[in-house]
């Protein structure tokens, strides 16, 4: 009962995204990953909001996912759907 009102409370709504953000976010992702570039990136997951930072190593358009490789060297597969803000993580060229 209190697990289910504590996430009650703390559920996020998800932000819409529209076409012209995606395209953005899809050009910053293809820049990434030819530069090798750290990306700061924001998702949404059973209601609440994920911050993951990597570097993307794949984007499947047709799965709609983004492979992702964390400074901790594990893999995480993203859905392009649940990414909310993409971010240069800093101006380093790995």
């Amino acid at each position: 009962m209190l697990s289910r009102l504590y996430e009650e409370f703390n559920y996020k709504e998800k932000p819409a995204i529209d076409e012209q953000q995606y395209e953005q976010f899809n050009q910053m992702m293809q820049q990434a990953m030819a530069r090798t570039q750290m990306m700061g990136i924001t998702y949404y997951v059973n209601g609440d909001f994920k911050y993951l930072r990597g570097m993307i190593r794949d984007v499947h358009v047709y799965k709609g996912e983004v492979k992702i490789l964390d400074e901790e060297g594990k893999i995480h597969f993203l859905f392009l759907k649940d990414i909310v803000d993409i971010t240069y993580a800093n101006d380093e060229i790995l």
